[in-house]
């Protein structure tokens, strides 16, 4: 190759870092990052388990993963979630329909900072469930609450913690 063509070729390829080093055209520039939103205390991801004496494994005990996204300052949520094997009515038996069932739906933070959510987890809309905590758990805690179906035939106890995923 001729010196030409690999100065071209050079110049080609530092271009871009170039115009990266600039502040041209790649990544935020200052004024998009100064608009970005602070994240609210619920954001991120959440392991629900079922408290069930019949559940031996801490698999066995997912009810559901939850993906939360929340502004600063903002009650509502935008609440991500997938059903587990413990979302079912008898957790030690076969798997049932629920088991894999995903929804998005917009949640609540309450008056004292926990959390109202309800999920579509069967195919009956009627029926849906209400997963309830009445606070936000610290990091390395787990907080205590409910999962009830609106008819009121399901009640269960079930904890809620920050997914170290």
């Amino acid at each position: 190759m001729s010196l030409r063509r690999n100065s071209l070729l050079l110049a080609a390829a530092c271009l871009p870092l170039v115009a990266l080093a600039a502040g041209m055209g790649y990544g935020q520039s200052a004024g998009e990052r100064a608009l970005e939103t602070v994240p609210g205390p619920w954001q991120g991801n959440w392991r629900v388990t079922r408290d069930d004496p019949r559940i031996r494994t801490l698999a066995g005990a997912e009810l559901a993963r939850l993906h939360i996204l929340q502004k600063q300052g903002s009650r509502v949520l935008q609440l991500q979630w997938v059903a587990g094997r413990a979302m079912c009515e008898d957790p030690v038996g076969e798997p049932c329909e629920w088991v894999g069932s995903v929804g998005e739906v917009r949640a609540r933070q309450t008056q004292t900072g926990g959390l109202t959510a309800l999920l579509v987890v069967s195919a009956d809309q009627d029926d849906p469930f209400t997963l309830r905590f009445a606070r936000r758990p610290v990091v390395g805690e787990a907080v205590q609450g409910t999962l009830s179906s609106a008819r009121g035939d399901i009640r269960w106890r079930v904890s809620i913690e920050r997914d170290a995923q």
